[in-house]
């Protein structure tokens, strides 16, 4: 498993979220539009917080678990990753991340997991 930044809990409360972001966020990147990638199985959960996201001026990548998918939203340099601990759990992000060209990329981004409630760390 690829290094975590920090862990949300689900359901996302958009302040601890954007709290998180900002903490991990360099000073560069709290001056211009951050760019955010969100890797979810659950469309509903993804199209929310993309949603949350836009209002507060991210630029969102959204992915639902196709590796194509994946790789291309990677591929823009996403700054931080938000990644449902369940991927992880179920060995999704490490089988994805036996791809050299995925895992790179992965490691240039900071990750927030994103768990389900009393999971959190």
């Amino acid at each position: 498993m690829l290094g975590a930044a920090d862990y949300i809990t689900k359901p996302v409360d958009e302040e601890r979220l954007f709290d998180s972001i900002q903490r991990v966020m360099n000073e560069g990147q709290r001056n211009n539009r951050c760019r955010v990638m969100i890797i979810d199985r659950d469309r509903e959960s993804c199209r929310e917080i993309a949603e949350a996201m836009k209002g507060r001026n991210f630029e969102v990548i959204q992915s639902c678990c196709d590796t194509e998918d994946i790789r291309k939203g990677l591929e823009a340099t996403p700054d931080i990753i938000l990644v449902d601990m369940g991927l992880v759990e179920d060995g999704y992000v490490n089988e994805i991340c036996r791809e050299d060209s995925i895992r790179d990329l992965m490691i240039k981004s900071k990750i927030l997991y994103i768990v389900k409630g009393s999971e959190g760390r």
